[in-house]
């Protein structure tokens, strides 16, 4: 049967040419497009606010001191001080609320957010968010993949390869966590020795001791915390475990730097628009929702929708206040899960579109091998025929 090759441009060790800036361009945004469209499927975002839901509402039955709540109520959104029938400005959305790297900002802050003060809550909470999208990501990039390779798939088959490399998409971050634990392991027994007063001889030997151990856990987490975004989509891919994905997003990282740069920057800016457009339209969507009520709700009093969506005083958190508030704020809340779940889903969509990318960069691999089930190695698609 024949074969469709989606690579424009041939690939491979055989094939040199010079540098074609311009189709490179709009590969890159192609690739980046394409993975932002494909992550925007109905079930990718219901999955991703899903997601969300088990991540925030694990995280409220902890308890709340008191001072995190005045801390929460001094932190108060602007945007939903402007009444009811408000739209909400553009200018608010840029750039704190969406884009790429917010995503991201959040995904980690449970390890590199914290002041230490609940480290207790912040390594469950880690786990937690680990173990939850690891399989949500995995199950994106998944959709994305096939998607940006033009196959035809079906959810339940997705769902099941996902199920298959769950652990390996696990093991992918917690196995560089692992390798920095390990290494920090003879720095504390080093810090040990110097609490004991030992005679100060051993004073250098310790320090440059610790100065290896510290350069190490430097490379380990550098390449975690830039490549990690690439190793769901390299489970994706290429179908293999956790030591494979992790040793190909180090090696995009560290080996091809400037293109790792290019493509991040790329990501960072489609992603970020893209971003504020679905911003926009929840936004939009929840402004005609209310006004639409009005028309019905204000018809005996002029501030009657007012008066129902005023928040009561509770120090509940956030997601106790969704499902037990009244049932137009939580229609509000709907909107809002859904354009973050949205922004979170991008986030993988466009990690799938950039490991395409640079995986064909690095390894010359052309843009429509992807594993298939059932095979031994990356096949390419087979052209579809009647």
């Amino acid at each position: 049967m024949p074969v469709e090759n989606l690579d424009p441009k041939p690939s491979g060790a055989a094939f040199q040419s010079p540098i074609d800036f311009s189709f490179e361009a709009n590969l890159v945004g192609i690739k980046l497009i394409g993975g932002v469209y494909a992550s925007l499927h109905p079930l990718s975002i219901v999955f991703a606010a899903l997601a969300l839901l088990i991540v925030d509402g694990i995280e409220s039955l902890w308890p709340i001191s008191p001072a995190e709540i005045v801390r929460s109520s001094d932190m108060t959104d602007p945007v939903a001080d402007q009444g009811p029938l408000s739209l909400t400005p553009a200018s608010s959305l840029w750039p704190s609320r969406v884009g790429p790297l917010n995503v991201a900002a959040e995904l980690m802050q449970p390890w590199v957010g914290s002041d230490g003060s609940h480290w207790g809550r912040d390594l469950v909470m880690g786990l937690i968010g680990l173990l939850v999208w690891s399989w949500v990501g995995t199950l994106i990039c998944r959709h994305s993949a096939l998607a940006l390779v033009r196959a035809d798939h079906r959810w339940s088959a997705t769902i099941r390869f996902t199920n298959q490399h769950y652990l390996d998409a696990l093991f992918s971050f917690l196995i560089p966590l692992a390798t920095v634990v390990v290494l920090s392991l003879p720095l504390v027994a080093c810090g040990w020795l110097l609490v004991a007063n030992l005679p100060s001889i051993l004073g250098a030997p310790l320090a440059v001791f610790g100065a290896g151990f510290g350069l190490l856990i430097g490379v380990v987490l550098l390449g975690f915390v830039l490549g990690w975004p690439l190793m769901l989509p390299a489970i994706a891919f290429e179908g293999r475990d956790s030591f494979e994905s992790i040793s190909r997003a180090y090696a995009y990282i560290l080996q091809r730097p400037l293109h790792s740069i290019l493509v991040a920057l790329a990501a960072i800016v489609i992603g970020s628009l893209a971003g504020y457009v679905v911003e926009l339209f929840f936004s939009f969507s929840a402004n005609g929702y209310l006004w639409a009520l009005s028309w019905g709700a204000n018809a005996g009093s002029p501030q009657r929708l007012a008066e129902i969506l005023q928040p009561t005083e509770s120090t509940d958190s956030a997601i106790v206040q969704y499902w037990t508030g009244p049932w137009l704020r939580t229609g509000l809340a709907t909107f809002e899960l859904l354009g973050r779940a949205a922004t979170y889903a991008m986030f993988w969509g466009l990690a799938s579109g950039s490991y395409l990318l640079l995986r064909r960069y690095l390894d010359q691999t052309p843009l429509d091998e992807i594993y298939r089930p059932g095979m031994a190695m990356l096949q390419p698609l087979e052209k579809q025929t009647d």
